[in-house]
């Protein structure tokens, strides 16, 4: 199922209305008021990713967050089908699933979309319990997006 039409479903589903991606391909949802995903399409045909920016890495911390970004990944212990990357150009830990059009329907996505709320909460919930100890910032900053819906 092609993105554009998983977009207008999950809308649907979920009483967003009509979502559609914008002219650079992407589509935005804020969840919780809080946390910014992002749909997009993917530069390989019949692909799209669902992603996140958790946080920014603090300078000086890139040693550890990657081990720890690391360890979460293995066989998707802390991170189900999704993964975890790093951004260097603005320091930020991202979660992001990709999605292969062919094989996905709505219900699929629905069920791989709340169980990547799921991982999604929980590091950002990780990330915010580090930084409080060390006394640092957290913050999503990506581009504000057009719907907002809340995930329990």
């Amino acid at each position: 199922m092609k993105l554009e039409d998983i977009l207008i479903e999950f809308g649907n589903l979920k009483g967003l209305g009509r979502l559609s991606l914008n002219p650079s391909g992407t589509c935005y949802l804020t969840i919780n008021d809080s946390l910014i995903v992002s749909f997009e399409k993917s530069i390989r045909s019949h692909e799209f990713y669902l992603y996140s920016t958790i946080g920014t890495i603090p300078a000086g911390k890139e040693k550890e967050f990657a081990l720890m970004a690391l360890s979460g990944n293995l066989f998707g212990k802390e991170t189900g089908h999704a993964s975890l990357g790093y951004v260097p150009n603005s320091h930020s830990l991202v979660l992001f699933e990709r999605f292969e059009e062919e094989a996905t329907d709505i219900h699929i996505f629905n069920d791989r979309f709340n169980e990547f709320l799921s991982y999604l909460s929980y590091w950002n919930s990780k990330l915010e319990a580090i930084e409080s100890a060390d006394g640092l910032t957290h913050k999503n900053d990506e581009v504000q997006p057009k719907k907002t819906i809340f995930f329990a």
